[in-house]
């Protein structure tokens, strides 16, 4: 999953539960646990078990309920959160983080006191966390397949594509048409196509040249 799908599923999440009381049992009454749990189970399809019967979340810090955490995210540096990350306090809250536009307020989708809010909370004394499989590997765009090399023999008409002789001395061009009428060390000799006479006009490279069919 890129970071780019990351946020649009905390967007999403973020859209359905902004101003609403969300509980995912009667258990614990629109707590902050309940909050998280539904963005486990309805937006990362995650199981259920994960946060089920941590009692304080704080417990998500210490083994053995970090232990199933990690099996399903990595811990990360509270400075490097992206959308969708979700922060766990050591003072028993848990949030999703949303965004830092200024660099020092940090806003989360979160819930109690009161209903479902983008509220601004400092990330000191948190642990972040990020789905296992998020990152920026996107599948890169195939280059293009380069043309074979043409394959140029005497007797082949062309036309310069750059007037650049194999020694890099700049050339004037004075006929539209040449033929190949010698190839050496250098390169192709070029003579310029006048009636029946072919007189030399330069030596240039394949790179140089392009074939006229």
């Amino acid at each position: 999953m890129t970071f780019k799908e990351y946020a649009e599923i905390e967007e999403r999440f973020k859209n359905d539960t902004l101003g609403r009381y969300i509980s995912y049992n009667t258990e614990h009454n629109n707590q902050c646990w309940d909050l998280a749990e539904v963005y486990f189970t309805k937006y990362l399809n995650l199981p259920e078990s994960i946060l089920a019967g941590c009692g304080l979340v704080s417990n998500m810090l210490v083994p053995p309920k970090l232990n199933e955490l990690l099996e399903y995210f990595d811990e990360i540096d509270i400075h490097t959160m992206e959308k969708g990350d979700v922060c766990i306090w050591e003072y028993d809250h848990i949030a999703v983080f949303d965004s830092c536009p200024d660099g020092y307020t940090c806003y989360f989708v979160s819930q109690n006191p009161g209903p479902t809010s983008l509220i601004p909370l400092s990330p000191d004394g948190s642990h972040a966390f990020r789905l296992k499989g998020v990152s920026n590997n996107i599948e890169p765009t195939p280059e293009p397949p380069k043309p074979e090399p043409t394959d140029f023999k005497i007797g082949d008409y062309v036309v310069p594509t750059n007037l650049f002789d194999y020694a890099g001395t700049p050339l004037v061009q004075y006929d539209d048409l040449y033929q190949i009428i010698d190839k050496d060390e250098r390169g192709n000799v070029l003579g310029a196509v006048r009636g029946d006479e072919r007189p030399v006009w330069a030596v240039l490279p394949n790179s140089n040249i392009m074939k006229v069919d």
